[in-house]
């Protein structure tokens, strides 16, 4: 029996490490475009409900120096064999990460020459807008990132030098209402 949860375990961080591949893939390569993803979500669903998994294949497999391989697309994209909804769409086109240990965002990319704009404090989640570089003087990931709070954009760093980790991934935070409410402008 602890074979076989190994074995489980094994397959779902497969699965897990593939499907990331294929989001960092898509993510990569749209950016790249002159697109924005909800556009080429109606373009990919051919103004439908969903994304037909073999379109999304078709479109994947036509990137330009593809680094996955077959197996890494079957793997990462069979939990979608419905296909991709507008919901599910969004999720994988946004990279969100969690604040483990409070850090600094700051006003520019390189530490030496930035100015604090605010605390990310330790729960709080931020949005990746820009994947990591690493700072020259430095040696630290860094990204530039929008807090889900109140909107400030900065950079922030990922992981010390030490190794301590201060962001983590996520998953996309969102909101459901669970009854029919007013919407207002303001408080």
């Amino acid at each position: 029996q602890k074979q076989v949860i190994t074995l489980l375990n094994a397959r779902r961080q497969l699965e897990s490490d593939a499907h990331s591949a294929v989001c960092a893939t898509l993510i990569k390569y749209v950016q790249t475009l002159n697109e924005q993803p909800e556009v080429l979500f109606k373009r990919l669903s051919q103004g439908g409900a969903d994304i037909p998994v073999s379109e999304i294949r078709s479109f994947i497999e036509k990137i330009p120096d593809l680094k996955l391989t077959p197996n890494q697309l079957d793997i990462g994209l069979g939990r979608y064999s419905a296909g991709i909804s507008k919901m599910v769409w969004s999720a994988m086109m946004q990279e969100y990460v969690k604040c483990v240990k409070d850090i600094a965002m700051t006003n520019v990319f390189e530490v030496k020459d930035s100015k604090t704009l605010r605390k990310v404090r330790v729960g709080e989640v931020v949005h990746i807008l820009e994947k990591f570089g690493v700072d020259g003087s430095t040696g630290l990931n860094r990204v530039k990132c929008r807090a889900i709070l109140d909107g400030t954009e900065g950079y922030a760093t990922l992981k010390g030098n030490q190794g301590t980790s201060f962001l983590e991934k996520c998953t996309k935070p969102f909101y459901c209402c669970d009854r029919e409410v007013l919407l207002h402008e303001g408080f």
